[in-house]
């Protein structure tokens, strides 16, 4: 049997743990109570409810709802707009920049949020012009081109004139808005070919794109067919040509071929 003043001890031990762990839970269901409620009142509660939805600068091809129902799609997918939705203000990030958010014509949107008029802008950059593509055969179509990396973006007819740059593709794809007319790099050199003859002052009455060969062939108005190969940077062989057209005249040459890498070879009429 144990002395009184040992029992007395673990009994102010077993009390006193005992109020511990009623304090611990009491504490922890205090913390859940008030966590569920502040979840429900963000979730549900109508002060953090988006008021309004501004997209700036829409290309007149697109509508609004179409614009906010693709942003919407994108933010829906991650966590916070899974469990809060897209009503919520806090599923909209503070300064986010999309890109090819899947409408051709669009290039970029910017999103910004303000947590204090709970509204969102989305500001609409969208892609600029270049030229024309137009494919062959069967299913022969045209579209506009853009500038920065060559997506096709609103179905057109051939232009009229040399103002606007025109490129023919004889492979017979199938053009469709979103796509792109040829790899980064082919691309990016065209574009430099297309306007390196612009700011020579000659006028293309045609440009010709060979998928298969990656060449691009330009017929001058006043002179020759220029046949050039993207696979290699066409620095050298434009410096080349400008050299060599400065003392001959355009009309007494037939084609300049620029294909293969440091040549260059020409027919003359």
């Amino acid at each position: 049997m144990q002395p009184l003043h040992l029992l007395s001890k673990r009994k102010t031990r077993e009390r006193t743990l005992h109020h511990r762990r009623f304090r611990f839970l009491l504490n922890l269901s205090t913390g859940v109570a008030c966590g569920i409620a502040i979840f429900a009142g963000v979730r549900y509660g109508s002060f953090f409810k988006v008021q309004a939805i501004e997209v700036k600068g829409l290309p007149l091809a697109d509508t609004d709802a179409e614009v906010v129902t693709v942003i919407k799609a994108v933010f829906q997918k991650q966590a916070v707009g899974r469990v809060l939705g897209m009503d919520n203000i806090f599923s909209w990030p503070g300064n986010r920049t999309l890109a090819d958010i899947g409408i051709a014509s669009i290039r970029e949107v910017v999103i910004e949020r303000s947590l204090l008029r709970r509204t969102v802008l989305a500001t609409i950059y969208p892609r600029i012009p270049f030229g024309v593509w137009c494919s062959s055969g069967e299913a022969a179509s045209c579209f506009w081109f853009d500038e920065a990396d060559g997506v096709l973006t609103e179905k057109t007819s051939i232009p009229e004139g040399q103002i606007i740059p025109t490129v023919f593709e004889s492979s017979g794809e199938v053009l469709v808005s979103g796509g792109r007319v040829a790899s980064p790099p082919s691309f990016s050199r065209l574009k430099h070919i297309i306007t390196f003859f612009s700011q020579q002052g000659f006028s293309l009455k045609r440009i010709e794109f060979d998928r298969a060969l990656d060449e691009v062939h330009a017929y001058l108005a006043s002179g020759p067919v220029v046949r050039l190969n993207l696979r290699f940077d066409p620095d050298i062989p434009l410096d080349a040509l400008a050299v060599f057209l400065e003392s001959r005249a355009l009309s007494s040459i037939a084609s300049i071929d620029l294909t293969v890498e440091n040549k260059l070879y020409w027919v003359n009429r």
